[in-house]
């Protein structure tokens, strides 16, 4: 498998710590059987409903498949953008960008089952402290490939999905200033991340037009 290895050499020592925490998770998650995990990394896949389940809970730590198992085009093309020439990979276009939006809020106002006006009041500026406006968050940024179902934030993938139209070196300072804040579960955490870069880039005059 030519292409997989190379595709491993590129990656970042982050990345690669990531993919073995991950398969150390699901290989207890799953009970799959080592043997055969190592056998289907080289060619040589099995039947085994084990197996199969490793490597659907691998694709959904790593982003790459939502819970239902359907492709993430947008982190997807994100990670390859990494290894494939910019001229090879067509970027998205703020149209774009603005439907995922969209998508990924009324799919996150249904999960959490959040009041749309207190979405709407924090766009403003006014945070309720509520539980379900705080899952909101994590249900947004989870769906958006920035952090991970027990918080932690991606870096690289914020990294390399910052819009060209912000102003990149003070939107990743701010980054950098809120990315280790965190709260009592994965919620609380993405929820305090997303308010501290809210405050700071407005407070940087970022993202206004």
């Amino acid at each position: 498998m030519k292409t997989s290895s190379l595709t491993l050499q590129a990656l970042t020592g982050e990345q690669k710590n990531r993919i073995k925490k991950y398969s150390l998770q699901c290989l207890t998650e799953t009970n799959a059987d080592l043997t055969l995990v190592h056998k289907g990394q080289k060619g040589e896949f099995v039947d085994d409903p084990k197996v199969k389940a490793f490597v659907f809970c691998l694709l959904k730590k790593s982003q790459i498949v939502d819970d239902d198992g359907y492709p993430r085009p947008d982190v997807i093309k994100e990670k390859l953008s990494k290894d494939i020439p910019p001229d090879v990979i067509t970027k998205d276009s703020a149209e774009d960008r603005q439907q995922r939006i969209r998508r990924y809020r009324e799919e996150c106002v249904k999960e959490a089952k959040v009041d749309p006006a207190l979405i709407d009041k924090a766009d403003a500026g006014e945070f309720a402290d509520t539980k379900e406006l705080k899952c909101f968050a994590k249900c947004f940024y989870v769906k958006a490939g920035f952090i991970t179902e027990q918080g932690e934030l991606l870096m690289d993938v914020v990294k390399a999905k910052l819009p060209p139209e912000h102003e990149r070196e003070k939107a990743l300072a701010i980054i950098e200033l809120c990315k280790d804040l965190k709260g009592a579960d994965a919620c609380e955490t993405a929820y305090a991340i997303h308010k501290c870069y809210f405050q700071n880039a407005h407070a940087a005059n970022l993202h206004k037009n």
